[in-house]
């Protein structure tokens, strides 16, 4: 496909955003986590010829850009951000040899598949590793918490806007489906929607009923985050990305009690006005109420993997399962990193076979996936995936307490959202996917807004 005169606008001022970050980082070597964050979010969904790099791209220029300032003797203005949890210790051990193993399992990639292109991997997964070990050791990187909670509002109204406003270009300006582009110049709309499951909590702690100098802190974002949630809302209902829709009704479910019945009506308004639009356009029955039962119908029957589209989802777990089962080696160690596309294909159409359909199925293995993921690294790739998950929980857990329980039930539906959306959606090669659970990561973060703020 020639490449479009937008498109590669597009590429050139991400380009400029990401040599700008690098002299941020190297002048302002003290904002490396909202550079970190605010490039992670931005990162995620714009492809480059069909690649997914500029989230990488941009984490490397940062962390390169931060090293150069640390040789060159700057130095961070320590920010008190909270005591440590006692989990914090243990959690970096088990994220950094997550991290180590990872780079050892794209370099047997790079062996099985003889494809340089691997080494991407091996620098991504290196970098990550470099920068838990800079948040563990230095903890002046973390600005104030509401800070944090502002560079992800804003990172994610920006990603958002983008977007849904390049969807429009595609459809209005070059004639093409917006949907035709996913995969080649964007992502498809479960990854591109995946900062969803991030901002749940910034959102929350935005919007949360608020006294005194707390309120006063949040007025000035209300506007910031009242866009996105109209943005965000929008841009899933345009791409037609029914996780989204489960996941909003979820977050509106769990936070009406604590952000206030007024706030809930506003939300719950947005998004009824979107689901009515779509409900009139596409869903079958002659009358209002008839089009809405239809559509929670299908939404919650996606929810559970029955709808014709998911089944693929679920024989591609049922093959990785049956793949490491058969070899004692495939089973602790996997096959290698990224190798699933050959490797899990054979077992792929047998189970496919088994339901009356025989197809090339090479097309059909979605990378960096869950069931992926377990083929490539086997079971001691995701043990440490899912005790990442845990230790990040325990440490949501321990900061969130008292005052802050609130909070703590909306970051651990956002972190359980994070690990489901893994089934569906290819971002377990997303740096935001690994920044909300690594130690001090995203998450954690958040979970101390309220005892700061």
């Amino acid at each position: 496909m020639e490449r479009d005169f937008g498109y590669s606008l597009l590429l050139w001022i991400f380009a400029f955003l990401g040599l700008g970050m690098f002299f941020a980082a190297i002048l302002k070597p003290r904002r490396l986590w909202g550079l970190v964050l605010f490039s992670a979010v931005l990162g995620t969904g714009l492809y480059i010829d069909g690649y997914g790099l500029i989230d990488e791209a941009f984490l490397f220029l940062v962390l390169v850009g931060y090293v150069i300032a640390a040789r060159g003797g700057a130095k961070s203005h320590a920010i008190r951000v909270g005591a440590k949890s006692p989990f914090a210790g243990r959690h970096f051990g088990v994220f950094f040899m997550f991290m180590v193993y990872l780079v050892f399992q794209s370099l047997r990639g790079l062996l099985v598949l003889e494809d340089v292109r691997m080494l991407r991997f091996v620098a991504f997964f290196f970098l990550l590793a470099g920068l838990a070990y800079i948040f563990a050791r230095n903890q002046s990187v973390f600005p104030p918490p509401h800070k944090t909670r502002a560079v992800l509002i804003y990172g994610a109204l920006l990603h958002f806007a983008l977007y849904l406003g390049y969807g429009y270009y595609v459809e209005n300006f070059r004639g093409l489906d917006r949907f035709f582009v996913q995969g080649d110049e964007w992502a498809g709309s479960t990854v591109s929607m995946f900062p969803l499951f991030c901002i749940a909590g910034a959102v929350f702690l935005s919007l949360r009923k608020s006294a005194g100098k707390a309120a006063a802190a949040v007025r000035p974002r209300a506007v910031g985050v009242w866009v996105l949630l109209i943005v965000a809302m929008a841009t899933s209902f345009y791409y037609d990305s029914r996780i989204s829709w489960i996941f909003i009704t979820g977050f509106l479910v769990l936070s009406a009690k604590d952000i206030g019945l007024l706030k809930v009506l506003k939300i719950s308004s947005i998004f009824v006005a979107f689901l009515l639009t779509l409900s009139v356009w596409f869903l079958p029955g002659e009358g209002i109420i008839e089009q809405l039962s239809a559509f929670y119908r299908a939404l919650f029957v996606a929810g559970t993997g029955m709808q014709e589209s998911d089944v693929g989802r679920k024989l591609e777990i049922v093959s990785a399962f049956r793949m490491i089962l058969q070899d004692p080696v495939s089973f602790f160690i996997g096959t290698g990193f990224y190798t699933e596309r050959h490797a899990l294909a054979p077992h792929f159409v047998d189970v496919l076979s088994q339901h009356g359909v025989y197809t090339d199925v090479s097309d059909l293995i979605r990378p960096a996936t869950f069931s992926a993921f377990l083929a490539g690294t086997g079971m001691v790739g995701i043990s440490f995936l899912l005790l990442c998950f845990v230790f990040t929980a325990l440490e949501i857990i321990y900061h969130a307490r008292g005052g802050n329980l609130p909070a703590r039930k909306i970051l651990l539906f956002s972190l359980c959202g994070i690990l489901g959306s893994t089934i569906v959606s290819i971002n377990i090669d997303l740096v935001l996917f690994y920044l909300a659970i690594m130690p001090s990561g995203l998450l954690v973060q958040l979970s101390r807004q309220d005892a700061v703020v």
